[in-house]
């Protein structure tokens, strides 16, 4: 439902989301809370649940934040010898094939996929906690700059194939680049609004 960019800018009611999913108010209540928690909504007294927008500021930190974690654990993961390139070309190949007219919240799902298999590949769970502390604005980031552009589709899946290109490779300092792109050009897919 989060995923509704339609949603942006609006007040959820819980009554009404718990009629809609079909569960009690308790459930609802305590999913707007965690929501409240990593910020994605504000609750207000007898409005509901307001969804605000991500500022051009938080996006870009989240995908400041991300690069320094994705890159470290690029490193590590090279170094160790344990690059989860598998994993990361199954997630890719799900994104690929999926058809245009797929809801895109599958293809965001694949992409985190990609993504949290290097990081676990790090190897550190502070790390890890770290980056999954910004999972949520990750997925909201993604779906926004996916629905504004449907045809970047195909350049993230050809992004995520030169970051595997590149782990694939070896090279610590090519991985990182690929990475950094990938981000800085998610960032800027996002901005089209």
């Amino acid at each position: 439902m989060l995923s509704d960019p339609s949603l942006v800018g609006t007040f959820i009611n819980e009554a009404e989301l718990a009629e809609t999913v079909g569960v009690s108010r308790t459930p609802v209540r305590e999913a707007l809370l965690l929501l409240s928690a990593e910020g994605l909504v504000q609750l207000v007294p007898n409005r509901g649940a307001f969804v605000p927008p991500l500022s051009p500021d938080q996006v870009h930190q989240v995908l400041q934040a991300r690069a320094v974690i994705e890159s470290w654990a690029a490193g590590e993961a090279l170094r160790n010898l344990k690059v989860p390139l598998a994993s990361m070309q199954a997630s890719l190949d799900r994104q690929a094939a999926l058809p245009e007219d797929a809801d895109p919240s599958e293809f965001i799902a694949a992409d985190r996929d990609f993504h949290e298999a290097l990081v676990i590949a790090g190897g550190n769970e502070v790390m890890t906690k770290m980056y999954e502390t910004v999972r949520s604005r990750h997925v909201v980031i993604g779906l926004a700059a996916i629905l504004r552009d449907r045809e970047s589709r195909l350049d993230v899946v050809a992004e995520h194939q030169g970051i595997i290109d590149a782990l694939a490779s070896g090279d610590e300092e090519r991985s990182k680049q690929a990475i950094r792109s990938h981000l800085l050009r998610t960032a800027t897919r996002h901005a089209r609004a």
